[in-house]
């Protein structure tokens, strides 16, 4: 469900997503793309950039894309239950 994927991102966000490594390939991988695809490749460095300069990521990421994490996670479940994913 929508519900299950925000979920499933927020605790990636804030726990060791080790023991649940698959979940986190495939929501970072195709949550990546989007924003590759939405904002540019370099926006992804931007953000590790200013994440790496001991800001927090939800400040590095915001501050880049200029959403918060709580609208990507949403975007981004939208996208895994209608699997728009796949590029059918």
């Amino acid at each position: 469900s929508r519900e299950s994927v925000i979920a499933k991102y927020k605790q990636l966000e804030s726990d060791d997503y080790s023991k649940d490594v698959q979940d986190a390939y495939f929501l970072g991988s195709i949550g990546f793309e989007y924003l590759a695809k939405e904002y540019g490749v370099q926006k992804l460095f931007d953000a590790n950039r200013l994440f790496f300069k001991g800001n927090t990521w939800a400040y590095a990421f915001q501050t880049t894309y200029g959403i918060s994490l709580d609208t990507f996670y949403s975007k981004m479940a939208d996208i895994v239950v209608t699997d728009a994913w796949k590029g059918n």
